[in-house]
């Protein structure tokens, strides 16, 4: 992120991906489906002391409208993606320096796998997992990384 940057957040929600790296940036960009959370966010940015756009849609829908950005951040959002190549395809375009992608290793909902078992007698889906994202990234010809911490 370079001083005095912009940073687009998808699904962005009160901003916490965000404003974890405000400063260096200095104009965010938020893109959520909800009208509370951009307002909540647009507070969050005035607190911060940062100029601040928001956009009302669902990504990629959306992505024609919104500006482009050094640096796209998408936190705990992709597991919820119908249709992922058009996704990531438009974060990619809409960043100018990197895509920052923040995911659980496992789907989040998999550790409740035993409670649907027992109680609806239905087996959830154990996949996708974040090495699967990986491989959809390469597909594309997308050049890809993945960090693991806790």
């Amino acid at each position: 992120m370079p001083a005095g940057g912009a940073v687009l957040d998808i699904g962005c929600g009160g901003g916490v991906a965000t404003f974890a790296i405000s400063p260096p940036a200095t104009h965010v960009i938020g893109v959520d489906e909800q009208a509370e959370m951009l307002n909540l966010y647009s507070a969050n940015a005035q607190k911060y002391g940062v100029t601040c756009e928001t956009v009302l849609g669902q990504w990629p829908a959306v992505a024609s409208v919104t500006p482009i950005a050094d640096v796209v951040t998408v936190h705990h959002v992709v597991f919820n993606v119908g249709d992922i190549a058009p996704f990531l395809l438009e974060l990619n375009s809409h960043a100018r320096n990197r895509v920052v992608i923040e995911a659980p290793v496992i789907h989040p909902m998999s550790n409740m796998s035993d409670g649907w078992k027992h109680f609806w007698n239905l087996i959830r889906p154990t996949v996708p997992v974040a090495g699967d994202l990986i491989n959809v990234l390469e597909e594309l010809g997308i050049k890809a990384n993945i960090e693991y911490f806790e």
